[in-house]
């Protein structure tokens, strides 16, 4: 889809983000939130996406993007 205010590589990174974030990160929320532990398998997926640092400049390790949108 075309946008007056994203390019095509953001719009792309947008849906693979809420893609990964609906099938790998809300599944776990109510378990996690129920058990009462802390999600270090989701923090080790998240880091191997890139998405932990997203908005850090990347001379500082991060990606030196913007949020998902």
């Amino acid at each position: 889809m075309e946008s007056i205010f994203y390019t095509e590589t953001e719009q792309a990174y947008q849906r693979e983000a809420q893609e990964f974030f609906q099938t790998e990160i809300v599944p776990i929320i109510a378990p996690m939130d129920r058990d009462n532990e802390y999600p270090f398998e989701a923090l080790r997926k998240l880091a191997g996406k890139r998405y932990i640092g997203v908005r850090f400049p990347s001379p500082h390790g991060g990606e030196g993007q913007g949020p998902p949108l």
